[in-house]
């Protein structure tokens, strides 16, 4: 077991414990700390977010539990920050170091430094774990847009796994978000005014607001993301039984009539007549065309058809509008040229330039 104990300005003391799970002197720890060796007890295999507002003897209020902290923008990189506190005193058993030594770097150092009393100090670690969060938030903005981009440059078969990715990131942040949420809570439940007034819980608590407002709007464009994938697919599937009414809706005189031709008749009308193939199907071809007719007037063969007319449409009327910038750019280049060409006279006014070769002189 290692313990190291820092006493600070104000009066407050930081007990940072290190141990492993193989150590055998957790009873001596015990010991060192009769009110927290509940605590100590069941911090030794926890894993899980734990928070738990006490009173001890005398009426003094305590917070004490574990926080599953992230420790880098990773989002499997994750630890327990194991926590004991009280008006003057903080406990911290950790395993991983990096965050207490994080918390000993500038300019985590000098804010507690200044910090009042052990509760206030405890904001200002909170307040450092969450630069985690800013960091992993940033790199899941970067995610989010370029799933953004690709869904608007092409749509493709994926993005629907691609946008459930993102969804479960943004609830791995978001889990680890209402841990500290209900921390600050208890710590307000635990030391009420004292606490709320101090300058390290004013920032804590304009910080959890900002990362609130960053997982709100994250999830409000995940749904967004999530409906127009919806949306798109519908009207693929719509365009699809368009398509296939239509396409069968015409092969059904045909099929109508090959259906009764190939039936095995004693006797088949006009089988013998010269004309006996051309008039039938003629007459096929006209139903064909009357339904085809009808399909288009009730506006069946919009989508079925005109798609790529309306895109040739479109890139025509791109060409022309390039085109007509084009000209007019040349006009108002040759106009320039124009106008440059024009030399001020004596009395003002602009004459154009004649050159000296093959004129005469007066």
């Amino acid at each position: 077991m290692n313990h190291h104990m820092l006493r600070f300005p104000e009066g407050w003391e930081w007990h940072l414990l290190s141990r492993n799970r193989t150590d055998a002197d957790l009873p001596d720890c015990k010991k060192m700390f009769p009110l927290c060796a509940d605590w100590l007890d069941a911090s030794e295999e926890r894993l899980t977010d734990h928070i738990s507002v006490t009173e001890l003897p005398g009426g003094e209020a305590a917070v004490h539990g574990t926080l599953m902290i992230p420790l880098s923008d990773d989002e499997q990189d994750v630890g327990p920050f194991h926590f004991w506190l009280s008006a003057q005193r903080l406990v911290t058993n950790q395993q991983d170091m990096r965050f207490s030594l994080r918390l000993q770097l500038a300019p985590w150092e000098d804010k507690l430094e200044r910090s009042g009393s052990a509760p206030e100090a405890f904001t200002v670690m909170l307040s450092c774990a969450l630069e985690s969060f800013h960091d992993g938030l940033d790199a899941f903005e970067k995610r989010l847009e370029s799933l953004e981009e690709s869904m608007r440059l092409r749509h493709r078969a994926d993005q629907m796994e691609l946008i459930f990715s993102r969804r479960y990131e943004l609830l791995h942040w978001s889990h680890h978000y209402i841990a500290v949420k209900e921390l600050e809570a208890a710590l307000k439940e635990a030391f009420m005014g004292s606490l709320t007034e101090s300058e390290g819980y004013r920032k804590l608590v304009y910080k959890l607001q900002r990362i609130e407002t960053l997982i709100m709007h994250y999830g409000a464009e995940i749904d967004t993301l999530i409906s127009m994938d919806d949306a798109v697919y519908a009207l693929r599937g719509n365009d699809i039984m368009r398509t296939l009414t239509f396409f069968i809706t015409l092969v059904a005189p045909a099929a109508v009539a090959g259906t009764l031709w190939g039936t095995n008749f004693r006797r088949i009308p006009w089988a013998a007549e010269p004309w006996g193939f051309a008039v039938p199907g003629g007459i096929v071809l006209a139903i064909t065309f009357f339904i085809y007719l009808w399909l288009r007037r009730r506006g069946v063969t919009g989508a079925a058809l005109h798609t790529r007319q309306e895109e040739r449409r479109q890139r025509s009327a791109k060409a022309a509008a390039r085109k007509r910038r084009t000209r007019s750019s040349k006009d108002a280049q040759s106009g320039s040229t124009a106008s440059a060409s024009l030399i001020p006279s004596s009395g003002g006014e602009s004459l154009p330039r004649r050159s000296s070769r093959g004129t005469t002189p007066h």
